[in-house]
């Protein structure tokens, strides 16, 4: 796999040479020597080859491997350290700690000042159970989803660092002015529009590179940079209850914290705006692309031609597709109708355990419930590297039929368990465990099936899926358990999860 002018640039970044013996193929470099020997080759490469002709070649061949071991660095650039690999991963995961504080929102709702919590600023309206600011989530993912394809094209023009320092940048500035809004619509614009923009440009970013630094190991990596999102969402609510309620008011009869915790929002978002920006910059250091990969002598001397061969004609059956070629495709749509199934299911599930849990058994106190939810998120964000691991040595198909599996027999039993205080709360963090799962099987799956360029790309569209069923699952939930009550929700989740195992099954490729 000589260097030549119709290599790409995808098959640089992993060159391995090797030479291909008895065929005239050899880059000559700029020794006249070894010229002299390939032309004699080349002029008696149709006719029978004497021992002369064989010793000569055997002297190039081994003059071409004490060459390359003096000028390797001058022809191949210098060798990529794993540590620097490892770096970027670990950049991956800070960023994505950052990028899942948005997860907090549910939480730092109860400190946003009352006439914040609806679009109408009546007081009569202030008494509403469902506040409208429980649109900011849904509308933040919505954004995500809609800037996420465009990262891709943004990393091509100025780069993975520039990209996240910019994304980053927009996401600090959109918090920060958030924090000086007085009114809910006026926030929306804010924090939805800039912050979800900015986390949908940052999104992908670490995934491009540590899928080119292991490319063999993407499910490993994908999953400890996703592991940042639960660590995120576990440290910034407690930051942000540290900054907003230090002294640990409780809410009163009414259900409201005293003046001076909602006093405290705007100063909470514009810290947090500070260690968004911070936390972003140092990310974006440690993220890299690696350099070209220098061989060493036993695989430049060892790899046949018919390797070689075998290789490329390996390179060319899995060609890439574009995000619009894949999207014309039956297996994108088969595996995005998986992931919206899937999701819904978990998603529906750990947004209403708290209130079914409270309601169905008086047992289960509110301190309780939000255990479940700390720790929840805890196995959530320790879970993703073990399925990436899975996908990694099994491929997706084994473990994401095992996650749906165990989704659809839980969410059958689910209404039964919340009887028994424990084994509710087993429960519960089963479906945040493989609620996580999903997060990291879906941008594998990518990988695999359209490759390590195109897969980040490919998973952009994808996202949609997963915001969909954030935004529409949530409210069907709602609306459903009002007519139908919690346990027939349930049964249909367990359902939509079946389903999804099954068009998981119909995709062959992985």
């Amino acid at each position: 796999n000589g260097i030549n002018s119709s290599d790409t640039k995808d098959d640089l970044i992993f060159w391995q040479p090797s030479i291909e013996r008895n065929h005239s193929t050899y880059d000559r470099g700029e020794d006249d020597s070894l010229n002299n020997i390939v032309s004699e080759i080349e002029l008696n490469s149709h006719s029978i080859m004497d021992e002369e002709i064989i010793e000569k070649e055997d002297l190039y061949y081994e003059q071409m491997l004490e060459k390359a071991s003096e000028n390797r660095d001058k022809i191949t650039g210098p060798r990529p350290v794993k540590w620097r690999g490892m770096l970027s991963v670990l950049g991956g995961t800070l960023s994505h700690a950052i990028l899942g504080s948005m997860y907090c929102w549910n939480h730092f709702i109860s400190y946003l000042p009352r006439n914040m919590l609806f679009f109408s600023l009546t007081p009569e309206s202030w008494q509403s159970s469902s506040p409208d600011a429980y649109v900011v989530l849904p509308m933040t993912m919505l954004f995500i989803c809609i800037t996420m394809p465009a990262a891709s094209i943004l990393y091509e023009k100025i780069g993975l660092r520039k990209s996240m320092v910019f994304g980053g940048f927009i996401m600090s500035t959109g918090v920060y002015f958030a924090s000086l809004t007085k009114s809910l619509e006026a926030f929306l614009c804010c924090y939805c529009i800039l912050f979800g923009s900015g986390v949908g440009l940052v999104y992908t970013a670490s995934i491009v590179a540590a899928w080119k630094w292991f490319p063999n190991r993407k499910g490993l990596v994908t999953g400890s940079i996703f592991f940042g999102v639960g660590l995120g969402n576990l440290v910034f609510n407690l930051v942000g209850t540290a900054i907003a309620n230090p002294n640990h008011y409780n809410v009163d009869k009414n259900g409201e914290f005293p003046e001076e915790v909602y006093d405290n929002f705007s100063h909470m978002l514009k810290v947090l705006s500070v260690i968004y920006m911070f936390s972003h910059i140092l990310s974006s250091l440690l993220v890299c692309n690696p350099c070209v990969e220098k061989p060493s002598l036993s695989t430049f001397a060892d790899r046949s031609l018919a390797t070689t061969k075998s290789n490329k004609k390996e390179n060319r059956k899995k060609k890439e597709l574009t995000v619009m070629e894949a999207l014309r495709t039956g297996t994108f749509w088969k595996l995005w109708f998986c992931i919206f199934l899937s999701v819904s299911a978990g998603m529906n599930t750990i947004s209403v355990y708290s209130t079914f849990g409270g309601s169905a058994n008086k047992k289960l106190t509110d301190s309780y419930l939000s255990s479940i939810g700390v720790f929840g998120n805890v196995v959530n964000g320790l879970g993703r590297p073990f399925w990436g691991i899975l996908q990694d040595r099994l491929g997706t198909k084994t473990p994401f039929v095992s996650l749906v599996l165990a989704q659809t027999i839980i969410m059958v039993f689910y209404s039964h368990l919340v009887s028994y205080r424990l084994v509710y709360a087993l429960a519960t963090h089963t479906v945040f465990f493989c609620l996580g799962g999903n997060f990291v099987l879906a941008p594998g799956a990518c990988g695999q099936l359209f490759g390590i360029i195109s897969g980040p790309k490919i998973f952009a569209a994808l996202w949609s899926a997963i915001a969909l069923a954030a935004i529409v699952g949530s409210s069907i939930n709602r609306v459903l358990s009002s007519f139908l009550g919690y346990t027939a929700v349930f049964d249909l989740m367990g359902i939509l999860s079946l389903v999804s195992g099954g068009l998981i099954m119909s995709i062959d490729e992985i």
